[in-house]
């Protein structure tokens, strides 16, 4: 690569970098919500196996309904807590890339 000006050179890692960066943010985003999404899938599927058997037993009280209720609602607290963690993830991993190719475009390296 030594017919490229040292600009060039640095403009363009720094872009490859950056692009890299952004990729393996966006993989690790998608892996971390399909998998939440999943979970949740499993969750609400036990749960409304659950509402079933409760609504359809006259045995079972109103403790065991209010339970199920509370149940229902930490899955979905959980789920509304574990997307925003993982797109504040993303952000701060999107904003880091930013900031590392405009440190390497604004600052190249001595001996470049």
């Amino acid at each position: 690569m030594g017919f490229l000006p040292p600009a060039l050179n640095c403009a363009t890692l720094c872009q490859g970098a950056l692009l890299g960066r952004i990729w393996l943010a966006h993989a690790d985003v998608v892996q971390r919500m399909h998998f939440l999404g999943s979970r949740l899938a499993v969750g609400a599927t036990e749960n409304r196996l659950r509402a079933h058997a409760l609504n359809s037993d006259d045995v079972l009280d109103e403790r065991d309904r209010v339970a199920h209720q509370a149940r229902l609602d930490l899955l979905l607290e959980a789920g509304a807590e574990g997307w925003a963690t993982i797109y504040r993830s993303y952000l701060d991993e999107m904003t880091a890339a930013y900031l590392c190719c405009l440190q390497g475009q604004v600052m190249p390296k001595r001996g470049s």
